[in-house]
């Protein structure tokens, strides 16, 4: 994750230094990992990014090896180190632990309520310190999506914010 957020944040840098664009007028965008990738991003360079959007956000990497599915479990171990001998290392790399760094950036955080491989819970906690760091936050609706985007069970609106992505 530190690479691919270095990388993020050197093609944006890149992108205003080349007169492509401005700092500030980028949208940095990501699902699962890559929404790691984008929240890490726009924490890691303040102002180069106008907003994030992201699906499903890893935001608290030590809620992987122990809640996600057997599939996904130890993930992390060769990215960020043995659970839980590296546990202050997955809590320093986690957007939850800094929400601070959130405020004042427009972020869009999608997240369904049947998601097997990232806890939606982990949207939950994030966003909920976002708003206890001063972030202003709309009221979030949690619907039943998976990873793979799929709707089950969810209401009209639900469905409807699922085809708008």
């Amino acid at each position: 994750g530190v690479l691919d957020v270095a990388d993020t944040v050197s093609v944006a840098q890149w992108a205003v230094a080349n007169g492509l664009t401005e700092a500030g007028r980028m949208v940095v965008m990501g699902g699962s990992a890559g929404g790691f990738t984008a929240l890490s991003a726009v924490a890691s360079a303040p102002g180069l990014f106008a907003a994030a959007a992201t699906a499903y956000p890893v935001t608290d990497l030590a809620d992987l090896p122990v809640n996600s599915h057997r599939f996904e479990q130890h993930y992390t171990d060769l990215l960020v180190g043995s659970w839980p001998e590296a546990e202050e290392r997955y809590l320093e790399r986690s957007p939850r632990s800094w929400p601070d760094r959130f405020v004042g950036t427009p972020l869009l955080v999608l997240h369904g309520a049947d998601d097997p491989v990232v806890s939606v819970q982990q949207s939950i906690a994030f966003v909920d310190g976002v708003r206890r760091a001063g972030g202003d936050w709309d009221e979030p609706g949690w619907v039943a999506w998976n990873e793979r985007g799929a709707v089950s069970g969810a209401d009209a609106r639900g469905a409807a914010i699922c085809d708008a992505v």
